[in-house]
Order: C-alpha cells, then structure tokens, then sequence
C-alpha cells in the first residue's frame, strides 16, 4: 500500500480518522491511535471573567456563588483544576492507553455534554 504524500488531502484526512492509521509501506508497520479529550470546567485565569468587576478585580461573592452551582450541578460536586485535565493527558501519551483509540475521554466530573 503506498502512503499518500504529506499534506495531501487523502493524507489530511487519513489523520483526521479515528480508527488506527498503520504505515505499511516500509518493512515495519506503526500504528497511530487518534483520541480527543473534551474538558469540562475548569478554573483558570481564562475562566474567571464571569465574575469580576468591571475594573477586572475579582468579587468573591460572585466567584462562590458560581463556583457553587458548577459544584452541584457536578456529580462529583467539585470543579475540575488544569492537572486533571493534564492527567487525562498524560494517560492517553501513555502506553497505558496502548489499546484506546478512536475514543473521546470526557474529563468533567461527570457532567452530561451534549
């Protein structure tokens, strides 16, 4: 099977596949698995614009009542921190998910996304 070129619209799409990619053109075939992560929230400096004032200092009151309802809207009733997300990471880059592919991990604490 020849390998189309890089950058190629065949190639592009190939990448874009879910399911495993092997490269069988030379004597030794790699397979590449393709998952995605779908964060939910998570608190960040990014995040945090929703409740502060207009001066851009951040009013406390707003940010716990916030971060309240995101907690019990949660069915682990707690809101996510970056390192939850690197972790999901960390698991797929590892060969612990050596099986895993064409999967998107939801990492959000159980929150429905639709």
């Amino acid at each position: 099977m020849n390998s189309p070129p890089p950058k190629s619209p065949a190639a592009n799409a190939n990448a874009s596949s879910p399911r495993p990619v092997s490269n069988t053109s030379g004597a030794s075939a790699r397979s590449v698995s393709a998952n995605t992560i779908s964060p939910g929230f998570v608190e960040t400096t990014l995040a945090t614009w929703s409740y502060r004032n207009a001066d851009g200092t951040l009013d406390e009151a707003k940010r716990e009542d916030a971060l309240r309802l995101r907690r019990a809207a949660a069915p682990l009733n707690m809101i996510g921190e970056p390192g939850d997300i690197a972790y999901a990471m960390l698991y797929l880059a590892s060969d612990a998910s050596r099986f895993v592919t064409g999967q998107n991990l939801y990492v959000n604490g159980g929150v429905t996304m639709g």
